[in-house]
């Protein structure tokens, strides 16, 4: 199986091949930054796109049910 490269992955021509995972901190840093960000016309269409990505996921991470042995 051959690994697609990171400038392959980030131009979307291929999909990651590694698990990549992230945390509720780390998914609401990312929220943070978009939310203080400035993005221009032309970025706005992407920045939309990910902002629905990165909530979405956060949401999912904030669904989980944690058990806490006692």
């Amino acid at each position: 199986m051959e690994l697609a490269s990171i400038d392959e992955t980030l131009a979307g021509t291929k999909p990651a091949d590694v698990g990549i995972s992230f945390t509720i901190k780390e998914t609401e840093f990312l929220l943070r930054l978009i939310f203080s960000s400035q993005i221009d016309g032309e970025q706005l269409e992407i920045g939309a796109g990910v902002l629905s990505k990165v909530k979405g996921l956060h949401n999912n991470l904030m669904e989980k049910e944690v058990e806490v042995n006692r």
